[in-house]
Protein backbone atom coordinates (compact mmCIF):
# COMPACT_ATOMS: atom_id res chain seq x y z
CA UNK A 1 0.00 0.00 0.00
CA UNK A 2 1.10 3.30 -0.71
CA UNK A 3 0.99 6.48 1.96
CA UNK A 4 -1.39 8.28 -0.04
CA UNK A 5 -3.90 5.36 0.32
CA UNK A 6 -3.32 4.36 4.38
CA UNK A 7 -3.22 8.22 5.43
CA UNK A 8 -5.94 8.60 7.95
CA UNK A 9 -6.72 11.90 6.43
CA UNK A 10 -6.92 10.69 2.76
CA UNK A 11 -9.39 8.15 4.24
CA UNK A 12 -11.17 10.67 6.21
CA UNK A 13 -11.38 12.88 2.93
CA UNK A 14 -12.72 9.63 1.21
CA UNK A 15 -15.67 9.05 3.37
CA UNK A 16 -16.78 12.63 3.71
CA UNK A 17 -17.35 12.55 0.29
CA UNK A 18 -18.88 9.16 0.15
CA UNK A 19 -21.44 10.72 2.25
CA UNK A 20 -21.79 13.62 1.31
CA UNK A 21 -22.77 12.59 -2.59
CA UNK A 22 -24.46 9.02 -1.22
CA UNK A 23 -27.15 10.70 1.15
CA UNK A 24 -28.56 13.03 -1.26
CA UNK A 25 -28.31 10.35 -4.29
CA UNK A 26 -30.47 7.63 -1.79
CA UNK A 27 -32.77 10.54 -1.17
CA UNK A 28 -33.22 10.66 -4.81
CA UNK A 29 -33.61 6.96 -5.78
CA UNK A 30 -36.11 6.70 -2.63
CA UNK A 31 -37.98 9.71 -4.43
CA UNK A 32 -38.06 8.35 -7.76
CA UNK A 33 -38.64 4.59 -6.48
CA UNK A 34 -41.97 6.31 -4.25
CA UNK A 35 -41.14 3.74 -1.75
CA UNK A 36 -41.76 5.05 2.05
CA UNK A 37 -38.32 4.46 3.60
CA UNK A 38 -38.50 6.15 6.65
CA UNK A 39 -36.12 8.33 7.39
CA UNK A 40 -35.74 8.86 3.67
CA UNK A 41 -39.24 10.02 2.77
CA UNK A 42 -42.60 10.37 4.95
CA UNK A 43 -43.08 13.01 2.15
CA UNK A 44 -46.93 12.55 3.03
CA UNK A 45 -45.82 14.76 5.91
CA UNK A 46 -45.39 17.83 3.98
CA UNK A 47 -47.70 17.17 1.12
CA UNK A 48 -51.04 18.25 2.67
CA UNK A 49 -52.87 20.86 1.10
CA UNK A 50 -54.29 23.07 3.88
CA UNK A 51 -57.86 24.54 2.97
CA UNK A 52 -61.30 25.56 3.78
CA UNK A 53 -62.02 22.00 3.28
CA UNK A 54 -60.78 18.77 5.05
CA UNK A 55 -61.34 15.35 5.09
CA UNK A 56 -59.93 12.73 7.59
CA UNK A 57 -61.09 8.95 8.48
CA UNK A 58 -62.37 7.22 11.51
CA UNK A 59 -62.15 3.72 12.83
CA UNK A 60 -65.97 2.52 13.77
CA UNK A 61 -66.42 -0.07 15.72
CA UNK A 62 -69.72 -1.85 16.66
CA UNK A 63 -69.95 -4.11 20.19
CA UNK A 64 -72.43 -7.06 20.73
CA UNK A 65 -74.01 -4.61 22.92
CA UNK A 66 -74.81 -2.55 20.42
CA UNK A 67 -73.29 -0.10 21.14
CA UNK A 68 -70.71 1.50 18.80
CA UNK A 69 -67.44 3.93 19.49
CA UNK A 70 -65.81 5.90 16.94
CA UNK A 71 -62.02 6.50 16.59
CA UNK A 72 -60.42 9.20 14.99
CA UNK A 73 -57.46 8.75 13.10
CA UNK A 74 -55.91 11.68 13.69
CA UNK A 75 -55.40 11.04 17.64
CA UNK A 76 -53.64 7.74 16.95
CA UNK A 77 -50.15 6.84 15.06
CA UNK A 78 -51.11 3.64 14.07
CA UNK A 79 -54.07 4.43 12.26
CA UNK A 80 -52.89 7.57 10.98
CA UNK A 81 -50.17 5.97 9.26
CA UNK A 82 -52.25 2.79 8.21
CA UNK A 83 -55.11 4.78 6.53
CA UNK A 84 -53.54 4.11 3.12
CA UNK A 85 -53.68 0.42 3.19
CA UNK A 86 -57.55 0.45 3.59
CA UNK A 87 -58.23 0.44 -0.23
CA UNK A 88 -56.49 -3.24 0.23
CA UNK A 89 -58.68 -4.24 2.93
CA UNK A 90 -61.29 -5.75 0.64
CA UNK A 91 -58.73 -8.11 -1.19
CA UNK A 92 -55.95 -8.80 1.32
CA UNK A 93 -56.39 -12.44 3.07
CA UNK A 94 -58.34 -12.56 6.33
CA UNK A 95 -54.87 -13.59 8.67
CA UNK A 96 -53.29 -10.64 7.40
CA UNK A 97 -56.34 -8.25 7.53
CA UNK A 98 -57.17 -9.58 11.59
CA UNK A 99 -53.41 -9.02 12.22
CA UNK A 100 -54.01 -5.37 11.20
CA UNK A 101 -57.24 -4.86 13.14
CA UNK A 102 -55.79 -6.12 16.09
CA UNK A 103 -53.16 -4.07 15.77
CA UNK A 104 -55.66 -0.89 15.22
CA UNK A 105 -57.46 -1.96 18.39
CA UNK A 106 -54.58 -2.64 20.32
CA UNK A 107 -53.28 1.45 19.39
CA UNK A 108 -57.00 2.28 20.03
CA UNK A 109 -57.44 0.32 23.84
CA UNK A 110 -60.07 -1.59 22.26
CA UNK A 111 -61.29 -4.64 23.28
CA UNK A 112 -60.97 -6.79 19.84
CA UNK A 113 -63.14 -9.98 21.31
CA UNK A 114 -66.12 -7.82 21.79
CA UNK A 115 -66.22 -5.97 18.32
CA UNK A 116 -68.61 -7.61 15.46
CA UNK A 117 -68.63 -5.34 12.97
CA UNK A 118 -65.46 -2.54 11.63
CA UNK A 119 -66.08 0.33 9.34
CA UNK A 120 -64.04 2.92 8.43
CA UNK A 121 -65.58 6.40 7.42
CA UNK A 122 -64.19 9.05 5.47
CA UNK A 123 -65.58 12.65 7.31
CA UNK A 124 -65.34 15.68 5.30
CA UNK A 125 -65.14 19.20 7.14
CA UNK A 126 -65.63 22.79 5.95
CA UNK A 127 -63.97 25.35 8.30
CA UNK A 128 -64.96 28.85 7.86
CA UNK A 129 -61.99 31.20 7.63
CA UNK A 130 -63.53 33.58 10.08
CA UNK A 131 -64.18 31.89 12.82
CA UNK A 132 -62.49 29.21 12.08
CA UNK A 133 -65.13 26.56 13.54
CA UNK A 134 -65.40 23.66 11.92
CA UNK A 135 -68.61 21.88 10.15
CA UNK A 136 -68.65 18.45 9.44
CA UNK A 137 -70.44 18.35 5.79
CA UNK A 138 -70.66 14.58 4.96
CA UNK A 139 -69.89 11.23 6.35
CA UNK A 140 -68.98 8.26 3.76
CA UNK A 141 -68.73 5.02 4.64
CA UNK A 142 -64.97 3.49 3.11
CA UNK A 143 -65.50 0.09 4.38
CA UNK A 144 -66.95 -1.76 6.58
CA UNK A 145 -67.00 -5.88 7.38
CA UNK A 146 -68.81 -7.87 10.06
CA UNK A 147 -66.65 -10.15 11.99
Amino acid sequence: MTEQTTNPANRARRLARGVAYGAPALLLAVAIAGVDFWPFSAYRLFSTVRSDATSSQQLVVSFADGTERAVSCVDHPVLRETMRFVPKLAVIDARTRDVMLDTWFADCDIDGADVVRVRIDRVDRTVDPVTHVTTETAVTTVWNELL
